[in-house]
């Protein structure tokens, strides 16, 4: 199924290329040297006006295909691409109200509220392919349309593929397996008072656990490297997540003018969990622990599952009065839970209004206050959640805070599997998440220099504890971490770098990195005659010494380690990149230095990081 899809999306690219000749002229509207572009719900919605982007066709970055990487490596995962990943520094949630709390894999998934609608006067697609060792695969295929000058749609597939490093049972035992794809369509009436965007946004992926190397009680870390020569505390167990939705947003202009506009926004979303173990002994896994579990449903095999189903709707008004942007919205939640060990469902729901005001002084200089607040509660609402935020934003400086009182996620108050149980829904209270932050924007001709800084203070903070289960602290939690941001070029020569530090007070709780940086030098050109642009450099990454979350696969969550640190070390990439009119790839060998800084690196507590491997990809892309 799967290769067809491909393969469709091969003979669309010569249908469009055919098509396009054939086009009414009339759709064949040029906005200067690219005739494709794209924008954001987002513009829409805050802007009341048309704020496209262009694309990106340069070659930075092109080699960063991972989610790992591409982050700047500020996460935890299992070793591999395609396996759990967690935040290593502390963010405040997004969105107030009840969540699921499933989100080890949310950043292989399309989110609806960042997907791109394209505007292509003649057909736009684009091809990302890249291999690597150890039976790495990604790949990205693309493609957009104009039907007619008001009238677009889309699709993407995404595929990511990777055999395990370590414990293997085979010669390619699979590690993770992912399959995604989105749909999505926009249109406006050519008088502009009416326009629609819609999505559909689907994931299949899978993880096979290993479960961390095993350790005997005097192997030392450095012993733990020898890859496929290992022992992996699991065989048999698989983790499984699905989700799709479909979202929709379409607003009314009815008087033609910009000053009042009617809104609405609908989603339909679900997500589904499985763990499964064939047997039993398998399930649960405390790696510093003497206990194994802390008991069974079912003692022969373990089959978790846990579906969640979310509709809500959004409706407001917005508009812009001279300088003055307004919008007021009010917005409900109707949830629907459910797992295998209790046969009835639970639904529930939550009412919230909502709305911000923005002063522009001019185009690159504004205020902006923003709010929203729990209308409702229910059985699993102790208190009304709240948000709200300031901003002052100019091009030298962004700075603002938000006060956050939010809830527990519906899966730190309450799980039941086959092997592992808690009932929080009378113990844990609300979160109340402060932040401050300020961030300096300096660009001159060859240098740009961005501080910033951040501050926290959280009070009743709800986390994970050393055996995996929910607890919350009873007392205020402070992070204060400063970062700096610095770009410099000289001739053909490119550095970028950033550090970060991170204080935590009182510590133990939230573990982080107390210092962490990024760089990056490569030399960039222009080579047979001037015909192929070419990068060629190093990364590196560095992490102090840090006591690392664990990793729980029956709940597919991270939680407190209190004795395995996981040790400073360097993680280094070689790169070359080349570009070729509208093609571009790269050859890339990561963790090059592996042996000469020790035999390997831990990012998650008994799970090896990547050895070294080459890998090399392909970006080809398709629009006049």
């Amino acid at each position: 199924m799967r290769s067809r899809l491909y393969i469709l999306f091969v003979l669309l690219i010569g249908y469009s290329d055919l098509y396009s000749q054939i086009l009414d002229d009339s759709t064949k509207l040029v906005y200067g040297p690219q005739s494709t572009r794209y924008i954001f719900e987002e513009d829409i919605l805050y802007n009341n006006d048309d704020n496209y982007h262009s694309l990106d066709t340069t070659l930075n970055k092109v080699y960063r295909f991972d989610f790992y990487y591409a982050g700047k490596a500020m996460y935890q995962n299992l070793g591999v691409m395609g396996t759990p990943v967690g935040e290593i520094y502390y963010n405040q949630p997004s969105v107030i109200g009840k969540s699921w709390g499933f989100n080890s894999f949310s950043p292989f998934a399309y989110h609806p509220y960042k997907v791109k609608y394209y505007d292509t006067k003649s057909p736009y697609a684009s091809i990302y392919y890249v291999q690597g060792a150890s039976g790495q695969q990604f790949a990205i295929a693309e493609f957009s349309r104009n039907i007619k000058p008001n009238w677009n749609f889309g699709f993407e597939l995404k595929r990511i593929s990777t055999n395990k490093t370590f414990a293997p049972i085979g010669p390619r035992d699979k590690q993770s397996d992912n399959f995604s794809f989105l749909f999505n369509t926009r249109f406006f009436t050519k008088d502009s008072i009416y326009q629609v965007m819609a999505n559909y946004t689907f994931m299949d992926h899978k993880n096979y656990e290993t479960g961390g190397v095993v350790a005997d009680s005097n192997d030392r870390q450095d012993s733990l490297f020898d890859y496929k020569e290992e022992i992996g505390n699991m065989y048999r167990a698989r983790t499984f997540e699905k989700r799709g939705g479909f979202h929709l947003y379409h607003e009314l202009n009815p008087f033609k003018t910009s000053r009042i506009e009617i809104y609405h926004t609908f989603d339909y979303y679900t997500q589904s969990n499985r763990f499964n173990d064939n047997i039993a002994v398998d399930a649960i896994l405390y790696p510093d622990k003497d206990i194994t579990t802390i008991g069974y449903k079912n003692t022969l095999a373990t089959a978790d599952r846990f579906d969640f189903r979310l509709l809500e709707n959004k409706a407001g008004v917005k508009g812009n009065i001279g300088n003055i942007f307004y919008r007021g919205y009010l917005r409900r939640k109707d949830f629907n839970k459910r797992n295998f060990y209790r046969l009835f469902s639970e639904r529930f729901y939550e009412n919230f209004i909502g709305g911000n005001l923005r002063y522009n002084f001019s185009k690159e200089t504004n205020i902006d206050f923003s709010m929203e607040y729990m209308l409702s509660k229910n059985s699993y609402n102790l208190k009304n959640d709240y948000f709200f935020k300031g901003e002052f934003y100019s091009k030298y400086l962004k700075a603002g805070g938000v006060m956050m009182f939010h809830s527990p996620t519906l899966l730190q108050l309450e799980f039941s599997a086959n092997s592992l149980i808690w009932d929080m829904t009378n113990v844990l209270t609300n979160v109340s998440s402060n932040r401050l932050f300020a961030k300096g924007n300096l660009e001159m001709k060859n240098l740009t220099i961005r501080p910033s800084v951040n501050f926290y203070q959280l009070t009743n903070y709800v986390y994970y504890d050393t055996y995996a289960l929910p607890a919350q602290y009873d007392g205020s939690i402070t992070i204060f971490s400063p970062d700096l941001e610095v770009k410099l070029n000289w001739k053909k020569f490119f550095l970028e770098n950033y550090i970060q530090y991170s204080l935590v007070s009182p510590g133990g709780i939230i573990n982080q990195p107390e210092l962490f940086t990024y760089g990056r030098l490569y030399y960039q050109n222009k080579i047979f005659k001037k015909a192929l642009l070419i990068q060629t450099g190093f990364d590196l990454f560095w992490k102090s010494k840090y006591l690392a979350n664990h990793y729980m696969p029956v709940s597919q969550q991270f939680y407190n380690n209190d004795n395995f640190y996981v040790p400073s070390y360097v993680i280094s990439d070689f790169f070359i990149n080349m570009q070729v009119k509208r093609a571009s790839g790269f050859i890339k060998i990561s963790h090059f230095h592996q042996g000469f800084w020790g035999p390997g690196y831990f990012s998650t507590p008994y799970y090896p990081g990547m050895p070294r491997n080459f890998e090399f990809g392909i970006r080809w892309l398709f629009f006049d």
